[in-house]
Parts: structure tokens; C-alpha cells; sequence
């Protein structure tokens, strides 16, 4: 190597400070001015090319994933193309969180359900298993049984993507701008909960009608015959659909129904948090790893497999971490009455409370596996597509 990239590669530990600023990757031109205006030490200041500096720098940030990304530092001001960008990570969140949510709607269902089931319970009947319970769900309810509930949270996954990504892309572009001392962590951590609790306000009434819609039984015609402990069909009084349940929830139990359990899912904001931060800095280190691309003197974009090991890591090590509360969500979220059959789990404290009686810790981890089975590959599904559709688009751009 030359005596130029020599001392580039001395000066890179020197320029992390510059690169924890680019909380989005950059394309080449802006990089190379970044590390222009903000020499970092004598050495590289009177020994290194800006554009040596530049792939020094590129070894140890996410600059080498995505080209013409938002870039935005303390000196410099938001562009109008950077709005743009945030319009373009919201078109590709939402696009890609509707190829996920309708792929794996099923094993969404099986898992609420798994959520709330009790041993002696008259709403539903007991799954001993995942297996059992998809079996038990198209015998009694045939086959669209399992995507009871697909419309709203197909409008309420969508939803949810879009404005996640334009929340959190634009919170780093504000942060990176008005508070260059933060380091990458703590603007990817303050720009997840922003996004996460924001999208939360929105979306939650449309979860809890899906919620709801998940854990209602509906009877197929020549069904198997339904346990003498469950409740009667006749008796249910069942909602007939998406707006039909919004009516009666109001009706019912008031326009407070439309947010119970609001406490668990601004908890479950960490989840999101956990998972971006953890994305962001797998995405980083093997970026990091990537060959030198010889034409363009900075090492390769990240290949698919890169991307998945990032997104299914991260999934899991948030899950761990946060998925108690879904459990919690989940029993707080159901009907009060059905067919005389009343549940009182009003309160956070009385919810958890109650489970905890039941099962002790096992009872957080209710329906734990079908959630795995459907929350990492929905992830890396739904990561996957956003990060190609928003190439996609700066591309069309």
C-alpha cells in the first residue's frame, strides 16, 4: 500500500468522531467533503488525501452500505433532498411492513392467542402446541380462520412502518444536525423511542381491533364439535368486522377501550429501540468486514446475507429483552364479556399480577416460539424490502 493509505489507516481511530456523525450513510462526494472540513489531527491533516481519509474513515462506519443516503452534521443544514429522503424511508416502510404482515398474519394470530389461553378457559380452546393450534384452528374454523383480523393489521402494520421510518430517519437527520456531540448510540437510541412512541399514539386503536378480532371464535360450517366448556356460538355476540367492532368497543366499554393497554406498548417502545440500536451497529461492523471495492475505493455494499444475520439478530436479542409485556398487551386487550364470561384485567398491576400466579415467569413467555417463528423472518422481511425499495428509490430519484 502507499505511504498515503498507510496513514490513512493511522488516522482512522482518530476519525470516529466523524463518522458517529453520519448516522445515515452518505455517498462518496459528501463523505469527502465531511472529512475535509473536519480534520481530525495534524497527520492526517498534512499527510492524508481527503479521499484516503475518506476510505480510512468508510472501514468503520456505515458510510460503506448505502450511497446517497441522508448525511447531515453540525455544519450543515437541512436540504430539501433530505426531506425527501425522509419521504422515501416512509414509502419503503410502509411497503415493505405490508409484504410482512400479510406473509406471516397466521402465526400473528396463533401467538395472541397463546397469549391469553388459560388451562381451564371458556373463549377459546387450549393449545398444547403450535402444531395443535393451527390444526384446531381450520378444523373448527376453516382456513380463513387464521387470518381473522388481517385487515386492520394490515392497515395498522403499514401504517406503523411508514411512519416508524419517516419518524426515526428524520430524528436522526435533527439530531445529527442540531446535537453533532451525541454519540451514533445515543442518536440511534433517542431516534427509535421518538419513532417508536409517536407511531404507538397513531396506531394503537387499530391493534387492539385486530387484537380483538384474533381472539373471537368463528364457527365454520360441519365444524368439529366445539368442548362442552366453551362457550356456545349462539352466545358470543361476535364482532362482524373492522368497523363493526369499533362500534360495538365504543358502545360497550367506551372510547377509552380504543387504548387499553397503552401502558405495556409504550413499554414495548424499547423493543423497537433494542432492535435499531442493535441493527445499526451489527450493520456497521460488517460493513466493516467488507472487501475494498476497486473501483470505487471503499469497501462493498452489505449483501443480503449481511443484512439478515443483522435484522434476525437484533429481533431476537429485543425480544428477550421486551416480550413480557406483549403478554401483558395482549390479556389486557381482550373483550370484558363474552357470553357471560367476564375477564378483569383493567390494570397493568392486576394483569401482571394475575399471570404471575398462574404461571410464574413461563406465563410472560406465552406463545414465545410462533412469535419467533413470525417475528424474525418478518423482520428481516420487512428490513430487507425497506432497504432495497428505499435504493429503489433514490435510484427512481
Amino acid at each position: 500500500p502507499s505511504h498515503h493509505h498507510r496513514t490513512a489507516w493511522s488516522c482512522a481511530d482518530s476519525m470516529v468522531d466523524v463518522v458517529d456523525q453520519a448516522t445515515s450513510a452518505c455517498d462518496a462526494d459528501d463523505f469527502r467533503e465531511e472529512v475535509h472540513q473536519r480534520r481530525v489531527s495534524p497527520e492526517c491533516s498534512l499527510h492524508a488525501p481527503a479521499e484516503d481519509a475518506a476510505i480510512a474513515a468508510s472501514l468503520v462506519s456505515t458510510a460503506a452500505f448505502e450511497p446517497n443516503a441522508t448525511h447531515v452534521t453540525g455544519s450543515r443544514r437541512v436540504q430539501p433532498q433530505d426531506i425527501q429522503s425522509s419521504y422515501s424511508h416512509s414509502i419503503a416502510g410502509a411497503a415493505a411492513g405490508f409484504v410482512a404482515t400479510v406473509a406471516l398474519h397466521p402465526l400473528d394470530l396463533v401467538k395472541t392467542r397463546l397469549h391469553v389461553q388459560e388451562s381451564n378457559g371458556k373463549r377459546l380452546p387450549y393449545y398444547r402446541n403450535l402444531l395443535h393450534a393451527f390444526r384446531s384452528i381450520v378444523e373448527v374454523e376453516g382456513f380463513l380462520g387464521l387470518y381473522q383480523g388481517v385487515l386492520p393489521n394490515i392497515v395498522g402494520g403499514t401504517t406503523a412502518w411508514a411512519l416508524y421510518m419517516y419518524m426515526y430517519n428524520a430524528s436522526k437527520t435533527w439530531l445529527a444536525q442540531n446535537h453533532p456531540g451525541l454519540s451514533s448510540s445515543a442518536v440511534y437510541l433517542t431516534a427509535a423511542t421518538a419513532a417508536g412512541a409517536a407511531s404507538t399514539v397513531v396506531v394503537h386503536p387499530i391493534f387492539i381491533i385486530k387484537t380483538r378480532l384474533q381472539l373471537q371464535l368463528s364457527i365454520k360450517e360441519q365444524s368439529v364439535p366445539l368442548s362442552s366448556t366453551l362457550i356456545p356460538v349462539e352466545k358470543r355476540n361476535n364482532y362482524t368486522g373492522t368497523l363493526a367492532a369499533v362500534r360495538v368497543m365504543v358502545q360497550e366499554e367506551g372510547i377509552t377501550a380504543l387504548y387499553r393497554g397503552f401502558g405495556p406498548s409504550l413499554l414495548l417502545v424499547s423493543h423497537g429501540s433494542i432492535q435499531f440500536l442493535a441493527y445499526e451497529h451489527m450493520k456497521r461492523g460488517l460493513a466493516a468486514l467488507q472487501p475494498l471495492d476497486p473501483h470505487q475505493k471503499r469497501p462493498q455494499k452489505l449483501l443480503i446475507s449481511d443484512l439478515t444475520l443483522a435484522a434476525t439478530a437484533s429481533k431476537v436479542v429485543a425480544t428477550m429483552f421486551t416480550y413480557p409485556y406483549q403478554v401483558v398487551r395482549s390479556c389486557m386487550q381482550q373483550r370484558r364479556a363474552v357470553g357471560g364470561d367476564m375477564v378483569h384485567f383493567e390494570t397493568f398491576s392486576k394483569t401482571t399480577a394475575h399471570l404471575w400466579r398462574s404461571e410464574g415467569l413461563r406465563a410472560f413467555y406465552r406463545g414465545l416460539f410462533p412469535h419467533l417463528l413470525r417475528s424474525t423472518p418478518q423482520s428481516s422481511i420487512t428490513l430487507l424490502a425497506y432497504e432495497y425499495i428505499h435504493r429503489g428509490l433514490h435510484i427512481f430519484h
